[in-house]
């Protein structure tokens, strides 16, 4: 039997060779033809027409990069401290490691929320110094609009980490002030190219010059670095790969969904009601949250044994008890961060799974969760 892989990239690129006629002018990086062709077409598919908007070669490097200019529009001085969830993907927090910074981990609720209130009290609690915060769009859910109004009321600034978020075009067309949005664009995320990724800001703090200054050695219309940056450039050819990309990607989306409600309809009777808020589901896979009574542990493992298909506990374990954040410090109690890591799984789902593939990973689904409730 055909082990079935839990990722598996989304790519299609079977008219990519009819393109790279497109690339005999010569010009192959530095925010050429291509990827100003390509940022335009997800302008207007995605986004505000006043979005600022350059590709990056990854999302984690746009994260990095995010941060820095934080620092440059908002804060006086560079914040040291950067406020991140634990529930969330190693880059996330590497990308301020990176940097530099200092992590601070906050809690989410059992919605994907973040705990706004121990954010807050956290940053009232450093007398005044900057603070820098990433919030994460969890398996795409949106943030609550009502968390992003307290945060401008107070005049806090944010980056928004969409690193698989990217979905339809009603997602992220509100520009919000001091918010800038990073999105991944990795083969197996909902929209993918080959590697890369986006920045976004909302068009008034940051202009597209100084945000391609920081994916360009700090460079401002000289060859002299004018600010701490890297290079971060997205090439033509992932560009390439990204404009066909925006041609098929309404049929990807059918595939994602109807793969995901088969998911729901078979395994509706051991399911948590998942969260969802603002919009259609992104899928990199399929993330569940299991009843009580039905350990994600216990389970995954009792999959894992079987070796028939991929599985995982993303975001598990979290980002404060991997050894690469064992300095790292929390803002407050994770109790949220624990519900959800002992109650996710997450299962294969990409355009090119079978729906025979789909009935048989819930069918060991279901016989694993039935076993566990005939030892219960």
């Amino acid at each position: 039997m055909t082990m079935i892989p839990f990722l598996k990239p989304n790519l299609d690129l079977s008219t990519f060779g009819e393109r790279l006629s497109e690339l005999t002018v010569g010009w192959y990086s530095n925010f050429g033809p291509v990827e100003t062709r390509y940022c335009d077409a997800m302008r207007e598919q995605f986004f505000h027409p006043d979005h600022h908007i350059v590709g990056v070669n990854n999302a984690t490097v746009g994260l990095s990069v995010a941060l820095r200019m934080v620092d440059e529009a908002f804060h006086d001085t560079p914040a040291e401290i950067v406020l991140c969830p634990s529930f969330t993907f190693a880059a996330t927090g590497l990308a301020a490691l990176s940097i530099g910074k200092k992590v601070v981990f906050y809690d989410l609720d059992r919605q994907f929320q973040p705990d706004l209130d121990q954010i807050l009290g956290f940053m009232d609690a450093q007398a005044g110094a900057p603070v820098s915060l990433i919030l994460y769009e969890t398996f795409g859910n949106q943030i609550d609009p009502a968390i992003l109004d307290r945060l401008h009321d107070k005049g806090i600034p944010y980056v928004l980490d969409c690193a698989a978020s990217l979905t339809l075009p009603s997602n992220h067309k509100t520009r919000r002030p001091k918010c800038i949005q990073v999105f991944s664009t990795h083969a197996t995320k909902p929209f993918p190219t080959i590697e890369g990724g986006l920045i976004v800001g909302n068009g008034d703090e940051l202009d597209l010059l100084q945000i391609r200054s920081y994916l360009n050695f700090g460079f401002r219309g000289s060859r002299s670095a004018q600010v701490n940056a890297t290079n971060g450039k997205l090439g033509e050819m992932h560009s390439l790969v990204g404009l066909g990309t925006v041609e098929r990607f309404p049929a990807l989306m059918r595939s994602y969904h109807e793969r995901a409600n088969r998911y729901r309809e078979r395994l509706h009777d051991i399911l948590a009601p998942m969260p969802q808020h603002g919009h259609e589901p992104a899928y990199q896979f399929f993330p569940c949250l299991l009843k009580d009574g039905l350990p994600a542990k216990d389970i995954i493992e009792t999959l894992t044994n079987q070796e028939e298909f991929g599985t995982g506990r993303y975001f598990v374990p979290c980002l404060h008890e991997q050894p690469a954040f064992s300095e790292a410090t929390c803002a407050g109690p994770l109790n949220g961060t624990q519900w959800l890591a002992d109650h996710i799984i997450a299962l294969p789902l990409y355009s090119s799974l079978s729906m025979q593939d789909v009935d048989r990973i819930c069918d060991r689904v279901l016989e694993a969760a039935d076993a566990r409730m005939s030892v219960v």
